[in-house]
């Protein structure tokens, strides 16, 4: 059953005019005064088990409704622990080339799609339309608060969904027209009451709520315990639960030059493993010449996987393609033995590895340090001095297709059909240059967004071709990695990416630059009235000694 909020009896027979090909299917609900009393009348009288709540100003395509029935066969069989679906949304992660975290499936006054196919695990959908597992909502005694009018209920009943352990999705097959770009005045004074500041962040611990009609900064709330989430791990938490889990492989490759630094690298892999939960199933590989002995500890963090190497030098892009053709595995992410992961996002990374659709690439932000270590003691020296040189922020993948290489080797995790057509035989550098545009050079590919500080690489002073001033083998790399897209037919507008700088969205601005309340605003507006003020004594004294100068 398709619930219809009809302002008026005039917009009901508009809405029927507009989609005749459902009206059967429609059910009106004239003259309410609360979209919040009718979410949860819905889910507690209606007798479908899912239900379809929507705005009376949308036209729907005239197969909608066999788009539905497979759309609910598909949610049920794929995300089984879903509670809510709609068409556009907000993303607790960046996607495309635009690393948007807004999707839309939906065109109105605010413009059209900005992306295709895929159903993504959102933190909030807006709602011109919801999908209810009405079933699933009632076993969880989801219920919104009674609050009167027409805005921030869907916000309301996403946090609600989320806190009662289901997921939040937006799905292509909802796409529609909205003859209707709402008022963002009306939201902004919503957001603005009491009633809302006090309701959201008694119910999440992020200090804002990032949405498709902008950042909604919160007021601290002290309580704990009480049932708050984190908005965006619990989007990727819940959408995982149920899903046939992916295989990703961790292969660190080593000539076992540093053993401390292979010691930190697989310490820090381990940790990483095992605070992703799970969501995905892992496997550690060590990747390495089949004439070299491993220290004897290797074998407690990882498996020891030796290759041979035919007498090559420089055996990185070997290490690479052997590796993806003998670990039985969907996703792998590289990483040399004196680079290192940081744990505190690895759920998260590994969510989105459950909920990715393959052959999927998931970059993240690493950054070099520099670092000062004495090698024989351990496990990364007795004597340690690091900091921070340069960050590769992971939204700038797509200035990869410019001809430069943005994201190091351990910042992004792909599908192993990425080496499918690399010539990797071919090349001794640029390997992870190449397999990251073979990745993307892929109709069928989504990129994965995470601006979150993940992994740390270390460049050491000698034993690297990085800081190599005689560029002559990478620059006979780099011949090859062109005459190999040059070649290729599949997606020659995406070069295109490598000259543009996405405009920011307004509504993923930082929390810092989020709209402010009334009351900080006049606090803002009494500092800087303050510092005018001091401004101005401190130009009279100087004014004054000025003067005394002079008169000496």
């Amino acid at each position: 059953m398709i619930f219809v909020v009809a302002r008026s009896e005039a917009s009901k027979q508009r809405f029927i005019e507009r989609n005749p090909h459902i009206a059967e299917q429609c059910s009106f609900l004239l003259n309410e005064t609360s979209y919040f009393e009718v979410i949860n009348r819905v889910v507690e009288e209606a007798e479908d088990d899912f239900p379809l709540i929507v705005h009376d100003d949308l036209f729907f395509p005239k197969k909608f409704a066999t788009l539905l029935e497979q759309l609910i066969r598909c949610l049920e069989g794929r995300w089984p622990n879903w509670g809510i679906c709609g068409n556009s949304g907000m993303l607790a992660y960046g996607v495309g080339p635009s690393v948007t975290r807004v999707v839309r499936y939906i065109s109105d006054p605010h413009g059209g799609v900005n992306c295709q196919g895929i159903i993504f695990p959102a933190q909030s959908i807006d709602g011109n339309v919801i999908l209810l597992n009405r079933r699933r909502l009632r076993e969880r005694a989801v219920v919104v608060p009674s609050f009167p009018g027409f805005q921030l209920y869907d916000l309301s009943l996403a946090v609600e969904v989320l806190r009662a352990g289901l997921c939040v999705l937006i799905s292509p097959s909802l796409a529609c027209h909205h003859d209707s770009g709402g008022s963002q005045a009306m939201f902004d004074a919503a957001t603005e009451t009491t009633w809302a500041k006090e309701y959201f962040s008694q119910r999440i611990t992020n200090k804002a709520l990032a949405t498709i009609n902008g950042c909604i900064s919160l007021p601290f709330d002290p309580s704990f315990g009480s049932g708050k989430i984190d908005l965006e791990m619990q989007s990727l938490r819940n959408a995982t639960i149920g899903r046939n889990t992916k295989k990703v492989a961790i292969v660190v490759r080593s000539l076992f030059n540093r053993p401390s630094l292979l010691r930190r690298a697989l310490e820090t892999v381990r940790s990483f493993v095992i605070a992703a939960g799970p969501a995905v199933r892992f496997e550690v590989a060590v990747a390495t010449h089949d004439d070299l002995t491993p220290p004897p500890w290797v074998e407690e963090y990882a498996i020891v996987r030796k290759f041979r190497t035919n007498g090559l030098l420089d055996t990185r892009a070997l290490l690479v393609r052997a590796s993806v053709e003998t670990i039985d595995a969907d996703y792998f992410w590289f990483v040399d033995d004196d680079d290192w992961l940081f744990p505190n996002e690895a759920e998260r990374i590994a969510s989105i590895l459950n909920i990715s659709e393959p052959p999927a690439v998931v970059f993240m932000d690493s950054a070099h340090f520099l670092e000062e270590i004495e090698e024989d003691a351990a496990p990364i020296g007795g004597r340690y001095v690091g900091r921070l040189s340069r960050r590769f922020e992971a939204k700038n993948w797509p200035l990869g297709f410019g001809g430069a290489n943005h994201i190091p080797f351990c910042g992004f995790v792909f599908h192993r059909s990425a080496i499918e057509d690399v010539p990797l035989d071919d090349l001794t550098l640029f390997e992870d240059y190449a397999i990251q545009l073979s990745a993307l050079n892929r109709p069928e590919c989504i990129q994965y967004t995470v601006e979150k500080l993940v992994a740390g690489i270390s460049i050491r002073a000698s034993g690297n071709t990085v800081t190599l001033e005689d560029r002559t083998a990478w620059d006979r790399c780099a011949a090859e990695v062109t005459s190999m897209m040059a070649a290729r037919r599949l997606m020659p507008g995406i070069f295109a990416l490598g000259n543009l700088t996405p405009p920011p969205v307004p509504s993923e601005r930082p929390p810092e630059q989020c709209r402010l309340s009334r009351s900080e605003q006049k606090l803002l507006r009494n500092y800087r009235a303050l510092k005018r003020g001091i401004q101005r004594v401190i130009d009279g004294m100087r004014r004054k000694r000025a003067k005394r100068r002079d008169g000496d």
